[in-house]
């Protein structure tokens, strides 16, 4: 491990190390760091991951950066995130999570699996609200369940919670690849009612 601190101590940058959050409860890896303390901002990179030990959440990417100011943290390129609490694994060329509010932004060839219902959901932005477990996204996505079902839709909202599925404007392609066209429907993903 090596250290260079400059500008008074203002600037640090060490490489092949761990840095840890004061209260402990964040622990970041990577193979170069760069801590601007003027700007309170953790630059991680090159096989960088995150650990969010309270909320039991993985990040890697090629670069992390957290804003202490903020709690935010950034994943950029080839961005993984594994929440092991709500069984949710989300893969995008970028992905923004916000501490306070426990919201995930993904964006960029998103892929969001949750491992517990069996479902895979493809879109250029998503956003994954940790609190009140919702999904959802107002581009165009795609979504695979296990029962073989596909939908091509403009937008969505899957609860977690009481599996509801919203979406509009789809085209659904069953497992004998019959495809209907809907503007509007709800799922209940526990019944597999729709309406």
């Amino acid at each position: 491990s090596e250290i260079n601190i400059t500008d008074n101590g203002n600037i640090i940058n060490a490489s092949n190390g761990e840095a840890t959050s004061v209260s402990g409860d964040i622990k970041i890896t990577a193979e170069k760091f760069n801590y601007n303390k003027y700007k309170s901002i953790l630059n991680a990179s090159s096989k960088a991951t995150a650990t969010l030990i309270p909320q039991n959440i993985k990040i890697k990417a090629e670069n992390i950066q957290y804003n202490e100011n903020t709690s935010t943290f950034y994943a950029l390129g080839k961005a993984n995130i594994k929440d092991f609490k709500k069984n949710i694994e989300i893969k995008a060329d970028r992905i923004k999570y916000n501490k306070t509010s426990s919201i995930f932004n993904a964006k960029g060839n998103v892929r969001l699996k949750d491992l517990t219902k069996n479902i895979l959901i493809e879109s250029q932005n998503i956003f994954f609200d940790t609190k009140s477990k919702i999904i959802k996204s107002n581009t165009k996505t795609i979504i695979k369940d296990n029962f073989g079902n596909s939908f091509l839709t403009e937008t969505f909202s899957f609860n977690q919670i009481n599996g509801l599925v919203k979406v509009t404007n789809a085209q659904l392609t069953d497992l004998e690849k019959n495809i209907y066209y809907l503007s509007l429907i709800h799922i209940s993903e526990p019944t597999r009612r729709s309406w």
